[in-house]
């Protein structure tokens, strides 16, 4: 369900992932590069929330996850609120950590970034400017493929599920170190 956003006429999201109301991922095999084994980590992406599928109250819309297909195993989740009010991270061990954003994510494209700290805390940003860093535990287990927009997998274990991303990701970039601001 997932495709190649072809649109040229803008100087970001030419070529985006684009999935629509929620009917898509990317999957990318297991890879110990995206687990962040020492704790520390950066996943970043440009994103373009189109607006919500589901109307629930906190509901998720996932950029980014590492969670089994079947839902039996989750690393974590990277998202936004699908009204677009903050950033949402959580876990399989019940973290679930938000930051409001100064503008809201519908309907405009924003870099956002997710950095992992000594496997106990994250920091968020949106356009370059740090939401604040939280506290986490529990940060998951090993050996589960990652997704692009919503895994199989989260609907079965994420209190936050359906997870469904509307819009487009591109630029995504995942890296092994906790980068600086």
């Amino acid at each position: 369900g997932a495709a190649y956003d072809s649109q040229t006429n803008r100087a970001f999201g030419s070529r985006a992932i684009f999935i629509k109301h929620g009917n898509g991922d990317v999957q990318i095999p297991s890879n110990s590069a995206y687990e962040f084994a020492g704790g520390n980590g950066t996943v970043e992406a440009v994103i373009y929330l189109m607006g919500p599928v589901t109307p629930e109250p906190g509901t998720v819309a996932t950029i980014f996850s590492a969670a089994s297909a079947d839902g039996s195993r989750i690393r974590y989740q990277l998202g936004v609120s699908v009204d677009g009010g903050s950033l949402v991270y959580t876990n399989d061990s019940g973290v679930k950590l938000t930051w409001a954003v100064p503008v809201k994510l519908l309907n405009r494209f924003a870099h956002v970034a997710f950095v992992f700290n000594a496997t106990t805390s994250v920091t968020a940003y949106v356009d370059g400017r740090s939401l604040g860093t939280l506290s986490q535990t529990g940060f998951g287990t090993g050996g589960v493929p990652c997704w692009i927009g919503y895994g199989p997998g989260l609907g079965a274990i994420m209190t936050s599920a359906p997870s469904y991303w509307y819009g487009t990701v591109d630029e995504l970039a995942i890296y092994g170190s906790a980068l600086a601001a």
